[in-house]
Parts: structure tokens; C-alpha cells; sequence
């Protein structure tokens, strides 16, 4: 860990504080000092006094410095520097308003270097019921608020800032994930059951939320002591692929276990993997057990078991479950089964005659379901309190399409993002999938259409749209764009292709795209050419260019006047040269960064 000079510690506290480029007040210059030569040269700490003092309403106050100061702990004038840095952050902790403290302190349920998503985690605080409504403002809303807060005050590090600027990931610095286990322990927040250094179970104490971070230790190691009958929320969490012996193991102790937790609000149970058939049907009749579940994420996890008897046992036990709000059922399902025929036609019958989705009324966000029949499609429309719908669509027949947009008319007063994804899109000849909606969900701000969809002809009336994902066709490439180019607020335009699509030059023309913000153009493999022309994005930021392997020139990127950074992955290196040479003559030199390949986590 290094330390800072006293001149570099003072540089840091003073921009951290004032604000870039600005010097402290001569009036509180002592008193500065003096809080700067406690932090002991140590980054962390500086930064997180620093967002103490930067939070406090009257920040000429000489009185309220003085009050900081002589609050910080003798314990930074000693030599245990680890130690120190933990008695800041405790009081920065401390000087949390209290209806963010709770929030704060639910971080310490991911376990070290952790990427937490910011979205995930809005929706966990809501479903945990941290937050709420208050007043006229929703508990998204609420939930925004308090993390806006958390980032202002420097308390946790970023990783990924999405196109309009916000912290799309992030992680937790090790020393402050330490300071909120503590405290964690100490208001009984979180329970954690892991490595030996990480365990915070106590004999005796009711457990309210358990986080399960082992690696190969089997789950049912917890002690039959602990006290579960009071636990609300249960998260697992794995770092690699676990073993057949020992998933064998945690499936027999989740079949005893997991009955237990009758209070159960959150099940976070990601990249599990279950053996067998059987397995995947034992888990889902518990779950409908589960009657008070807010909050469901199986993402990544495997299923060994065909994709027709996950959907059967998926709709028989989940519709159960009348309280979640969020469901994320990204799973990977392997088919072996030789009796899917039979089991298809079980499967289509018990749709008709019984629905899954209509069960589901306070339904806010569903990702994952796969699209297969009409009943399917039909059933969407029931979930009236859904704002965020993301669906997989695996059919060739126009009439389920044709369902699903009469579903989507009775969302249209909720929905604040769509994502459709067309997975029979490598289909050739490619016949498009149209969105025929009059009573468009209006609302949107975040709209995704991969695969053979055509652009709707109501997308030029969606004013608040911010963020657009769409598979262009080289047939309707000029018009869409076209239509795109009008939209008033859209900040994030992301152009993917298809391999049977020759597209091979996107020309952006003059005038439009007024508030685009961020450019990035996937999958183009036949794409030779990029070209811009003056004033066709006045106010981009950020161009992004990902497998177009057959780039040979980008034209007049000058025109971009306030281009910031270009990335680029899977692109000719002699585009990546000209890129160079073209951003060194760019007035406001734009970085070149490539973007690294994402990690397997298998």
C-alpha cells in the first residue's frame, strides 16, 4: 500500500474537497493541514474525509472542521496504518444519513472483488425493503438517490461508467469491505459463511441475511445451531466450477435447507449447476414453497436437463410465487432427453390449460424467458406492473409474434425498457419479424432489437428513448437511420449485423443525432467503411468498434468535434494505426483504448 507525500496528500484532499484546480480557502488552511497530517499520507482515508467534508452543507464552515477533526480517532497518530484507514472509514460510515447507513452496510454481502452491477443492486435494496416509496418519488427513484449519494461521498471504487455518465459497476475497496463486515456483525445486518477468516455466524444470533461465499467446501458445512427461522435473504456465491461429488452434496442439503427459510424475500443462486432431471424439479417445488420470494436471480446457472422440462417445471411451481417483483432466469439448459417430443406436447398442454404469468401480478422485471408458443406470448400481458421486460424469442411463426404485441399494448404504461432478442435470426433467407403496435409502450427509455426485427414505425415517436440497440438490414439501412437521427434524447445508439448481411458502408449523414452521446457499432463482419459528415453527431463522446474484421477506413472522424475515446476490439491493425494517427490531428485527442476480452468465469 503506498503513501503520499504531505504536497500530494494536500493536491488530492484539496480536489477531492473544492473541486479540480481549486485551492483551499486561506481561512481554513490550518485546520486542513491538520486533518490531512491525520490521514498519515494513506489515499483511502484522504479520499474518504475529504467526502465527509465535501457532503456537509456550509463547507466554509470553519466550526464543522474543527468538529471533524478533533472526532477522528487518536488511533490514526499511531504507526497501524491498516488499522487507521479503518477507523476513517467507520466514520465515514458514521456520517451517512440514516436511511442510507442500512444500504451501505448491505454491501458486505458480496464477498471480496466482487463486480456489483448498479442496477442489480437498486433492485435487491428495494426488494430487501431498505427502500421504499417516499412521498411522490418511487422506490427506483429513492434507490438512485442513495447510491448517487454513496459515489459522492468516494466510498467505493468504479468500474464501468455507462453513457450517460452514471456508475454502471462497481466494487469494494478490501479494507472498507472489512469495516462494513464489522459493522455488518455488529447491527447483525448480514451473516457471512465462507473462508474461516470470513465467517461471521454466531451461536445464537437469528439470522436475518446469509451469504454463502464458499469455493469447494460443501454448503451444508453450517452448523445445525445456527438459528435460520428468521432468515429473509440468502445469496450464494461462487468463484469457479464446483465438482459433480460436491454439487451432489449441496443439492441434498438444499432439499433440507432451503424449506427451512419460510421468510424467504431475495434468492440470489447464481452459476449453480444441477445434475439431473430431477434436481432441477426438486428445487423448483421448493421454491413454490417459498410464498413470500421478492426476488429470484438464477443467472448463469446450468440445468442438465432439457429446455422442455425446465420450462414444464418452471411453470408449474413458479406461478406460486405471487410476490416477486424480480425474476432473472438467464439459465443454460443442456438437452439430452430422447422423449421431447412427448414432454414438448405435455408442456404445450399444460400452458393452455393452466398459464404461468398471470399468477405474477406485482411482477416489475423479468429477463430470460424464452418465447415458444402463443399461450406464452399471450400470458406477457399480464404483467401490468412490469418496467422492465427482457425476452428470447425462438419462433419462426408470425402469429405468437403477432400475441406478443398485443400483449405489449397493455404494457404500454409501464414499460420503461424492452429487449427482444431473435434467436432463429441466423435463418436464411432471413424473413422480418414486425412489431404491429398501436398503442405503443410510450414510455421507453431503454429499447433492444437483435436479430430479424424491423425497425417499428412508432420507435420515431418514443421521445423519452435514451438508449437504442438494433440489427440493421442492409435493405432498410438508409431509412432507419434515418428515423433514428430524429429521436430527441438519445444519448446511446449501439448498430449490430447479421452474418448474411453484406453491409459495407455505414454513412452517417449531416444534421441529426443531436444528443447522441455514445456510438457503437458490433458484428459487421462484411463492413469496410465508416464515414461521418459534418455535424452528424455533434456531441458524441465515445466511439466503440467491435468485430468488423474487414474495416479498412473510418472517414472524418474530425468531424466528431468533441470526441473523447474511441475503443476497439477485433478490428484490422491498420485501422487501429490510421485511428492513431487520426486522433493525434483530432483537437481534443481522443484516447485509443482496446477493449480486453471478457473473462470466461468457468
Amino acid at each position: 500500500m503506498q503513501f503520499l507525500s504531505m504536497e500530494k496528500s494536500m493536491k488530492l484532499f484539496e480536489n477531492r474537497v473544492f473541486g479540480s484546480n481549486k485551492n483551499c480557502p486561506e481561512r481554513l488552511k490550518n485546520v486542513a493541514n491538520d486533518v490531512v497530517m491525520k490521514c498519515g499520507g494513506l489515499p483511502l482515508a484522504i479520499v474518504a474525509i475529504a467526502g465527509v467534508l465535501a457532503s456537509m452543507p456550509n463547507l466554509d464552515d470553519h466550526q464543522q472542521w474543527t468538529n471533524l477533526l478533533n472526532n477522528l480517532p487518536s488511533v490514526l497518530e499511531t504507526n497501524s496504518n491498516l488499522e487507521s484507514m479503518k477507523q476513517v472509514l467507520l466514520l465515514s460510515y458514521n456520517h451517512l444519513p440514516y436511511l442510507i447507513k442500512p444500504c451501505f452496510l448491505y454491501l458486505s454481502i458480496f464477498p471480496e472483488d466482487h463486480l456489483i452491477k448498479r442496477k442489480n443492486l437498486i433492485q435487491l435494496w428495494i426488494a430487501e425493503g431498505l427502500v421504499i416509496d417516499q412521498y411522490a418519488m418511487s422506490a427506483e427513484v429513492v434507490a438512485e438517490c442513495y447510491f448517487n449519494e454513496i459515489v459522492s461521498r468516494s466510498l467505493i471504487l468504479p468500474s464501468a461508467v455507462d453513457w450517460n455518465g452514471k456508475m454502471k459497476s462497481f466494487q469494494i475497496h478490501d479494507v472498507m469491505l472489512e469495516v462494513l463486515v464489522f459493522k455488518s456483525m455488529e447491527e447483525n445486518m448480514v451473516s457471512i459463511f465462507g473462508k474461516q477468516n470470513r465467517t461471521t455466524l454466531r451461536d445464537g444470533n437469528a439470522i436475518r441475511r446469509l451469504s454463502l461465499q464458499v469455493e469447494s467446501m460443501p454448503i451444508r458445512c453450517i452448523p445445525n445451531d445456527v438459528n435460520l427461522s428468521k432468515v429473509i435473504s440468502l445469496s450464494n456465491y461462487y468463484f469457479q466450477k464446483i465438482t459433480a461429488p460436491c454439487l451432489a452434496n449441496d443439492f441434498l442439503m438444499i432439499r433440507g435447507f432451503l424449506p427451512r427459510l419460510k421468510l424467504l424475500r431475495v434468492l440470489v443462486l447464481e452459476s449453480y449447476v444441477f445434475f439431473s432431471s430431477s434436481d432441477t424439479i426438486g428445487f423448483f417445488r421448493i421454491l413454490s414453497k417459498l410464498r413470500h420470494l421478492r426476488y429470484l436471480s438464477l443467472k448463469g446457472s446450468e440445468l442438465l436437463c432439457s429446455e422442455v422440462i425446465f420450462n414444464l417445471t418452471f411453470s408449474k411451481y413458479l406461478s406460486k410465487l405471487q410476490n416477486l417483483v424480480t425474476l432473472d432466469i438467464r439459465v443454460r439448459t443442456h438437452i439430452y432427453d430422447e422423449t421431447i417430443p412427448k414432454r414438448l406436447l405435455l408442456f404445450d398442454l399444460y400452458w393452455k390449460k393452466n398459464g404461468l404469468l398471470r399468477n405474477l401480478k406485482d411482477l416489475q422485471t423479468l429477463v430470460g424467458l424464452k418465447i415458444t408458443n402463443m399461450k406464452m406470448a399471450k400470458e406477457i400481458g399480464f404483467l401490468t406492473q412490469l418496467r422492465m421486460l427482457e425476452i428470447i424469442i425462438d419462433t419462426e411463426s408470425s402469429e405468437i409474434i403477432r400475441y406478443l404485441c398485443v400483449s405489449l399494448e397493455k404494457l404500454s404504461e409501464s414499460l420503461l425498457s424492452l429487449s427482444l432478442y431473435d434467436i432463429q435470426q441466423c435463418l436464411e433467407p432471413p424473413e422480418n419479424l414486425n412489431l404491429d403496435i398501436k398503442n405503443f409502450p410510450h414510455l421507453l427509455q431503454s429499447f433492444k432489437l437483435r436479430g430479424r426485427f424491423k425497425l417499428p414505425n412508432w420507435v420515431s415517436s418514443l421521445s423519452n428513448l435514451a438508449k437504442l440497440t438494433f440489427t440493421i438490414n442492409v435493405k432498410q439501412l438508409d431509412n432507419d437511420l434515418g428515423v433514428m437521427k430524429t429521436l430527441p434524447n438519445l444519448r446511446c445508439l449501439t448498430l449490430t449485423g447479421m452474418f448474411y448481411m453484406s453491409i459495407e458502408l455505414l454513412l452517417f449523414a449531416e444534421g441529426g443525432f443531436r444528443n447522441l452521446m455514445m456510438l457503437q457499432i458490433y458484428e459487421m463482419p462484411e463492413l469496410r467503411s465508416i464515414e461521418f459528415q459534418v455535424e452528424c453527431m455533434p456531441v458524441l463522446k465515445k466511439l466503440v468498434i467491435k468485430d468488423c474484421k474487414k474495416l479498412t477506413r473510418i472517414f472524418d472522424i474530425e468531424f466528431l468535434p468533441i470526441l473523447q475515446e474511441i475503443q476497439h476490439q477485433s478490428v484490422p491493425k491498420e485501422i487501429i494505426e490510421e485511428l492513431q494517427l487520426n486522433a493525434e490531428k483530432h483537437k481534443t485527442v481522443p484516447k485509443l483504448t482496446t477493449i480486453e476480452p471478457k473473462k470466461n468465469r468457468w
